[in-house]
């Protein structure tokens, strides 16, 4: 008799559960599904990262919630206009599967990066000793027109902008990015790119490079139709390389 009370109370138990799940305001969609503002808006304000997993959600003000591969997460209304920090917005059962670049999501999902505990310790150490507090986010293997192969990684800490670094195959560090506004990139490196590039139009966002060697440099990112380009040009308005 006591073992099937058991059963019984564990069976209810597993349904109680289903329902809760069959309840949630929150749902994987493909990230071919999303209105144009929004895949447009990722396009523009954050061309360094790449859509991997995409949400719906039934909630008052917000429609989508998506992850970057960067793991920021941002949060769209129903007419596809930027909300906030996805963070504030998701779905509680959902969070933790972050970190390592897998995705759970739909077939046309983009899946990015490495395994964060295949670094070499290079890396980590780096890390560890520069970004005392950080915690490494994310990780992808990319190329670049003045470096060749790198290692991009993506590290956080609570309340601080991402930051991203970038490493060589033998894990040195090259240089750290930030995010800016086209129109907060100096006169030189505009004037340059409008000159270089006539016919292009710049995202509205930059990233800007702080080598090694203590220089700067900016990746500037257009685009012609469905011709892209992210240009690596020095602070004085000299362009290095683009591809």
């Amino acid at each position: 008799m006591k073992k099937i009370i058991l059963a019984m109370f564990i069976i209810a138990i597993g349904f109680s559960s289903c329902k809760k799940d069959s309840n949630s305001t929150e749902q994987s969609i493909s990230i071919s599904s999303l209105p144009a503002s929004v895949t447009n808006y990722v396009a523009n304000s954050y061309p360094d990262a790449t859509i991997t997993q995409a949400f719906s959600e039934k909630q008052k003000d917000v429609s989508y919630v998506l992850t970057l591969n960067t793991n920021e997460e941002l949060a769209f209304d129903k007419e596809g206009s930027y909300v906030g920090d996805g963070t504030n917005y998701r779905h509680m059962g959902h969070h933790g599967h972050h970190g390592n670049g897998h995705n759970d999501g739909d077939a046309d999902d983009v899946i990015t990066g490495i395994p964060i505990d295949s670094l070499s310790t290079s890396i980590t150490g780096y890390v560890t000793t520069t970004y005392p507090g950080y915690t490494i986010r994310h990780a992808e293997k990319d190329s670049t027109c003045q470096y060749g192969n790198v290692t991009e990684v993506v590290i956080h800490e609570n309340g601080v902008p991402h930051i991203k670094l970038y490493f060589d195959p033998t894990g040195t560090f090259l240089m750290s990015s930030s995010r800016l506004l086209y129109a907060n990139l100096p006169t030189a490196v505009k004037t340059a790119i409008s000159t270089t590039y006539s016919g292009y139009t710049s995202r509205y966002a930059a990233l800007k490079l702080s080598l090694a060697n203590n220089t700067v440099e900016y990746f500037v990112y257009l685009f012609n139709g469905t011709t892209h380009k992210r240009v690596t040009i020095t602070d004085a308005g000299v362009v290095v390389c683009d591809q």
